[in-house]
């Protein structure tokens, strides 16, 4: 009898998860668990999913062993799985999920388990594993129900490994299927031709489309842009601006592939000067985008959105407004400008659409370092020191009025800043538009100054920079590393060579200190980090500068990051270069 009222308890317990009532499921449960009647497999899984629904991520994840250990066959152990991967997804940890995932699909490679081999498929992708994205992706164009998703997910994935060949024989699968495609998808295609200069298809591509559904606004703005791209650049503006059309963020596309031709040709000026041409709100957003490395900051905190705009151009607006506050010592705005994004702020930039997480990271990264400031004197000015100027990624925000003191040397830093800039853009040949800012930036330093260089962090990331990249190009790691390293220091070295700098400063790497999980490469990120930093710093001192040892300042003995000098996962608290005698080293 008492079995049978167990039973029964359970049953509810089921019936209420499967109603969605789950806080009447949670409580059936814990009374089914009072009873203290052997626990099963499905007893655990359903525990966990009424927690997950509950949003009670961690006590979710207290049934792992649990449920490993109950689950006996192989189709309860890819059930396993596959839940596992959802309670990391919930919780935007990503490695956990792609780890679980792997392990659902080395037990089942049946259609059975599509689902989870979709769902890695997505996360290789989106994570740049592109090699790994390829072998569970192509089982997926021969199921029904996963063709068109899946071909999206390849299409981008050989792409980016520059398999023109095989991306333009996806692009053309996809047309055929056009009807079943929405408008955001087809404009997906066009812009993937269009990146791998693929001219031809993408005009033949926009004009089948017209022939199939008749003239759309988005096809008139993707001729505009093929002209661009075949560089008639008058005739394209013309066309753009005879278009008649209520407004679309494809126009976005139209005006960041203008600045890229007058990038790439280096005639930067000449796209700056559109901004009398060109009065709409998507032009300004593009325009923007490079507002804060021109230190165009009157500009750009004056500029307003317009109403009715898309909600995510004004996250875009304002996080480059809140970089230039900051820059521009005015804390009370930046306080004022994060309140008004508190929600947007609140949620893990795991949890935003990829077009938002930069946006996110940099209001999370400013209000730490705003909250850092004011619980500090201000320093603004402060008399008997002297400037030192920081050009370099986000990393040099932190030092925008800090104290730096070296030894003898006390300087009050002055950030010349240039969003996103790595170590490869200077090594690599060709001139883009971060070389155009380090020129631009240097130019408008004083002769006889010192200058401080932030930049390489982003290059080192585990799984992407430098490793990701050695993966793709199928080149040794260490070789890349030389190449790179070199190229970087050579860049700087021709780039000083008519401006006289009384004393440059290069900072290394500082140790990881992101989370340690166990499928994570943590041996391999490490020795990155300081193959990386023994190179850099015999590369410096050889040109007779001083190398910042950043590395030393913030490692343990096992070469992580030891917490007390990390301000988030990536960036290093003000404080410390408050005194960096330690950790700089001179040259002979």
């Amino acid at each position: 009898m008492k079995k049978n009222k167990m039973a029964d308890l359970f049953a509810v317990a089921q019936q209420a998860f499967d109603s969605r009532d789950y806080k009447r499921a949670f409580s059936s449960l814990n009374k089914f668990k009072r009873a203290k009647t052997e626990i099963k497999f499905e007893h655990v899984l359903l525990e966990a999913k009424v927690n997950l629904a509950l949003k009670k991520f961690e006590k979710a994840l207290l049934f792992k062993t649990a449920g490993e250990q109950l689950a006996v066959s192989a189709k309860q152990k890819v059930e396993w799985h596959n839940y596992v991967a959802e309670i990391y997804q919930a919780r935007h940890q990503v490695e956990g999920v792609i780890y679980h995932l792997e392990q659902s699909l080395a037990l089942d490679k049946s259609i059975a388990n599509a689902v989870a081999r979709h769902r890695l498929l997505t996360h290789y992708v989106q994570q740049e594993q592109y090699d790994k994205a390829r072998e569970v992706g192509y089982k997926l164009l021969d199921w029904q129900g996963y063709f068109i998703s899946a071909a999206f997910l390849l299409m981008d994935c050989v792409f980016a490994t520059d398999d023109k060949t095989e991306g333009l024989k996806l692009a053309k699968s996809l047309t055929g299927h056009s009807d079943y495609l929405a408008e955001k998808e087809m404009i997906h295609i066009f812009n993937k031709l269009l990146k791998v200069k693929a001219i031809d298809e993408a005009q033949l591509f926009v004009e089948k489309e017209k022939k199939s559904k008749g003239v759309q606004y988005w096809h008139q703005i993707a001729q505009a842009i093929i002209l661009v791209h075949q560089q008639q650049i008058s005739r394209a503006i013309t066309l753009f601006k005879e278009i008649k059309g209520a407004g679309s963020i494809y126009e976005m596309d139209f005006h960041r592939a203008l600045r890229d031709f007058y990038f790439n040709a280096r005639q930067e000026s000449q796209f700056f000067a559109l901004a009398g041409d060109f009065h709409d709100d998507y032009f300004n957003l593009v325009y923007l985008e490079e507002y804060v490395s021109l230190e165009e900051h009157d500009k750009l905190i004056t500029y307003t959105v317009q109403p009715g705009i898309a909600p995510f151009l004004h996250c875009m607006a304002d996080y480059n407004k809140l970089i230039s506050y900051w820059l521009l010592g005015r804390l009370d705005d930046c306080v004022a400008l994060l309140r008004t994004n508190k929600e947007f702020i609140s949620i893990s930039h795991q949890g935003h659409p990829k077009h938002l997480k930069i946006p996110h990271i940099f209001m999370v990264y400013i209000q730490a370092l705003v909250r850092d400031r004011l619980r500090k004197k201000p320093e603004a000015q402060v008399p008997g020191h002297q400037v030192i100027y920081v050009i370099g990624e986000s990393h040099a925000l932190g030092l925008h009025d800090q104290i730096f003191r070296c030894g003898d040397s006390s300087y009050q830093g002055r950030v010349k800043f240039i969003k996103g800039i790595q170590m490869h853009h200077l090594a690599g040949e060709g001139d883009n538009k971060y070389k155009y800012y380090l020129r631009r930036h240097l130019g408008s330093i004083e002769d006889n100054a010192s200058v401080l260089f932030t930049i390489g962090e982003i290059d080192c990331r585990i799984g992407k920079g430098l490793s990701l990249a050695a993966k793709k190009l199928r080149r040794p790691l260490d070789e890349l590393i030389d190449q790179t390293v070199k190229g970087y220091i050579e860049y700087i070295k021709l780039s000083l060579q008519t401006k006289p700098i009384k004393k440059v400063y290069i900072q290394g790497i500082p140790a990881p200190n992101i989370e340690k999980y166990p499928w994570l490469d943590l041996a391999g990120h490490v020795r990155l980090i300081q193959k990386v930093n023994v190179l850099l710093k015999s590369q410096v001192l050889a040109q007779q500068w001083f190398f910042i040892d950043v590395y030393a300042a913030t490692s343990d003995v096992s070469g992580w990051s030891h917490g007390k000098r990390h301000l988030d996962a990536c960036h290093l608290k003000p404080s410390l270069y408050e005194d960096v005698t330690a950790w700089i080293a001179s040259p002979q």
